[in-house]
Parts: C-alpha cells; structure tokens; sequence
C-alpha cells in the first residue's frame, strides 16, 4: 500500500521538540540569556515589556547577541542556558 495522502508527522514532531537558546544584548552593555519555542515572539516581548522578564524591563534589549536552535527536550536547553 502507498503512503499517498498520509500524514508525515515527523517534521511536526521535531518542530514541536525545538526551542532557542538566546543572548540578548541589552543596553546597559550587558547580556541576557533565555530559551523559548518562538524566538521572534519572545524578543518583541523583551523589547516592548510586555510579559519580559525583570532583567530586560530593568535594561531593555537592543539585539539578538546571538542564538542556537536546539532540537531536544526542554531539560537541554536549561541545562545549556546556564
């Protein structure tokens, strides 16, 4: 039997297993680092104030420093972010 007009999950699976690392570079010199599953949604967050941590209300961010995407359990990326 073909696999025509079956779902391929394995592309949903790991996207749902993903999550950024990130450094952000706030504007006092200093860096931030967090994980998340939506980076782009996370730094406007950041930026705006707007469900951000206390860090970044403090000290607003002015860029990504830098960032790494992780295809693995959310336990990695903590382990990683500190």
């Amino acid at each position: 039997m073909s696999n025509k007009g079956k779902a391929d999950w394995s592309h949903a699976m790991s996207v749902d297993r993903c999550y950024w690392l990130y450094m952000l570079e706030c504007e006092n010199g200093s860096f931030y680092t967090g994980y998340t599953k939506n980076l782009a949604i996370r730094y406007y967050q950041h930026k705006s104030g707007k469900q951000s941590a206390r860090y970044t209300r403090c000290f607003k961010p002015v860029k990504i420093a830098q960032c790494w995407r992780l295809f693995d359990t959310i336990g990695i990326a903590l382990k990683v972010e500190r």
